[in-house]
């Protein structure tokens, strides 16, 4: 139903034609079906989006699989429970776009779990409105580094630059607080991959992981780190994040950029 609905919309309201609408983007970091990890864990995502408008409205691409040729455009109505973005797309993180002129209409929600340990408990992944995806330095402060833990660095990027890369500037937390000295202990250039865009529409970010800090013999010894992560190639907005996951229980910690 939902389905004919859509080719009638498509076809009978010029208003919902690709061409006619304005869109923004938000950044789905985590995004795919469910994935092996370390020590025996299996990582799953659950997110959502809940319209609130009052207005019939599209989002690109599809937010679930169709079972047969459809269009990339998904139909929201108004009154609607909220919809299950599921993985219908291959790719690790996903660019959602939305009417621009209904984007305070839409709400999110995404969660990521081990789901080997089978309870309810997991952390929420934040969904970010392009406007928050910035030229200039990514800072993310005090992320913890321990033996018994293992980290991870995520970094995204708008995808219509081509060849992006940034550079990641690791600095020593300070273990006194009158010392002030910024003490930077390594520096990285990092190209970002661009994944194939599987529709008409850029779907996915350009994107790069980093992980095993404990490994990089510059940080050895050390109890925290803090972030820069700069963009390399001009032009070219980025936002970032970097997860700490106890080798014992699975419990992610995140680490993201203050909102702006």
């Amino acid at each position: 139903m939902r389905f004919l609905l859509l080719v009638s919309m498509m076809m009978s309201a010029p208003a919902f034609a690709q061409d006619d609408l304005v869109f923004d983007r938000f950044l789905l970091p985590l995004y795919g079906h469910p994935v092996a990890g370390a020590h025996g864990s299996r990582w799953g995502l659950e997110s959502w989006v809940r319209y609130s408008g009052t207005v019939d409205t599209v989002v690109v691409p599809r937010l679930n699989v169709c079972s047969v040729t459809c269009s990339a455009f998904y139909l929201l109505r108004p009154g609607e429970a909220p919809s299950m973005i599921e993985p219908a797309y291959a790719g690790s993180s996903l660019l959602l776009r939305v009417e621009q002129r209904l984007v305070s209409e839409f709400h999110f929600s995404s969660r990521v779990r081990d789901l080997s340990r089978g309870d309810g408990s997991g952390t929420e992944i934040p969904i970010v409105h392009e406007s928050r995806m910035l030229s200039g330095p990514i800072y993310l402060l005090n992320v913890p580094l321990s033996e018994g833990s293992r980290n991870t660095l995520r970094v995204y990027a708008l995808p219509e630059i081509e060849a992006p890369s940034v550079e990641i500037r690791y600095f020593r937390m300070p273990g006194d607080p009158f010392d002030l000295t910024a003490r930077l202990l390594r520096v990285d250039r990092v190209a970002l991959s661009k994944p194939p865009q599987p529709i008409e529409f850029e779907i996915h970010p350009s994107s790069a992981t980093l992980s095993d800090f404990q490994l990089m013999p510059e940080l050895e010894g050390e109890a925290a780190l803090w972030l820069e992560i700069v963009p390399h190639t001009p032009g070219l907005r980025i936002w970032a994040m970097a997860s700490v996951t106890d080798n014992v229980t699975q419990r992610v910690t995140l680490i993201t950029p203050s909102a702006r």
